[in-house]
């Protein structure tokens, strides 16, 4: 009953990333990106560029390359129950889009103890951040599941369940080594609060150990040492020793770098009032994902300073429970017309993601499309 008054709550953010993905759906298969192939995701056309590549390697043995399984094995298991008769593009985009029906229930919950708005808004941010949100459903990335996994860590967290953020955690990290860092810290304060154990962290960290020796032992070629030279490279500065992320496009770049770094500094800006005024209410839980977010733009370096767009829905978190307290800006989000604004403004951003993707990976289908339209209008 719980899931179906969220998701009735919730039904203005349902409705349109359901609307969104029918439609892209549509277009991409007029346009023949969804190639209807069933045997096996390595032929899955939209892959040939996309981070998605990796986990086709991963599809006949999960074991044997450095990227972690989770995900792949997930795709692996629906697979399976569905006996393979599912396209590969019906079957990633239908996981994805469960996964996010599933955040905004997590979101949802991670608010419950707060006013209805609040619970809207969180779902919506997080949902819906900007560019990202919905792009990752139907651009078919593992972010999402690894978000899921953050959010449902907060929530075991916030009720005090050391079992909870246990499995939160073992699954966060065989999801993405970006994640580490959000489950790292809340394990260390889970610990000091005494609801989570040594050998609770120990137990969370045993399946990631596993797989890393497994890995090792059918690929030597790649031991745990990817781990160092992947952080190596996401960190390696080009200008600046620290905020190279934020502040990196004023000593060089393209249009894109500095686009991407003035959004960056607005949203590190934010997040930043948010986790000072959570100090000052003693909401220590809610100031860690902010702080994961600032420690992502300290060490990145320029070329991956997008990093913050895609986990950026983590950090709102923060934003969200500093806003609570915030009665100037609560008495201005209560009205109904600024909450749909704002899930118009958020779902161009997404569109807007999305051509930009679409061109990047397709550009030859894309320009035929401008064409088209052009004679059209025209």
């Amino acid at each position: 009953m719980k899931v179906f008054h969220c998701l009735r709550r919730n039904y203005p953010v349902l409705a349109v990333g359901f609307t969104y993905v029918i439609v892209f759906c549509l277009l991409a298969s007029k346009q023949g990106i969804f190639v209807p192939i069933s045997d096996a995701i390595a032929q899955f056309e939209w892959a040939t560029k996309s981070d998605f590549m990796r986990y086709q390697l991963n599809y006949q043995g999960v074991l044997m390359t450095p990227w972690l399984p989770m995900y792949p094995l997930l795709i692996k298991l629906i697979n399976v129950l569905t006996f393979g008769i599912m396209p590969p593009a019906v079957l990633l985009v239908g996981f994805n889009f469960l996964l996010w029906i599933m955040l905004i229930i997590a979101t949802d919950t991670l608010f419950e103890d707060h006013n209805i708005q609040i619970r809207r808004y969180g779902v919506l941010f997080v949902a819906m951040f900007p560019f990202t949100g919905l792009s990752q459903i139907t651009y078919m990335s593992k972010d999402i599941l690894g978000i899921l996994m953050v959010i449902c860590a907060l929530i075991a967290s916030r009720k005090s369940s050391g079992t909870g953020l246990l499995i939160s955690t073992a699954i966060g990290l065989l999801t993405h080594k970006l994640l580490w860092p959000f489950f790292l810290i809340l394990s260390i304060f889970g610990i000091v609060k005494k609801y989570y154990s040594k050998l609770n962290l120990l137990l969370s960290g045993l399946p990631l150990v596993f797989y890393s020796v497994a890995g090792n032992v059918f690929n030597p070629d790649r031991s745990i040492w990817w781990v160092v030279l992947e952080a190596d490279g996401l960190m390696r500065k080009r200008y600046l020793i620290v905020f190279d992320s934020l502040f990196g496009w004023m000593f060089g770049g393209d249009r894109n770098d500095v686009i991407l770094g003035n959004l960056n500094i607005v949203f590190v800006g934010l997040i930043t009032v948010a986790i000072v005024s959570l100090y000052h209410q003693r909401k220590y839980l809610f100031m860690i994902p902010g702080i994961t977010i600032v420690l992502f733009g300290l060490m990145m370096s320029i070329e991956f300073a997008w990093t913050l767009f895609r986990f950026g829905a983590i950090g709102m978190v923060s934003i969200i429970e500093w806003l609570q307290s915030n009665f100037v800006l609560m008495q201005i989000l209560n009205r109904k017309s600024v909450f749909y604004f704002m899930l118009a403004i958020l779902l161009l951003s997404n569109i807007i993601w999305m051509i930009h993707e679409y061109q990047y990976n397709f550009p030859s289908k894309f320009f035929l499309i401008k064409e088209l339209l052009y004679f059209r209008l025209k």
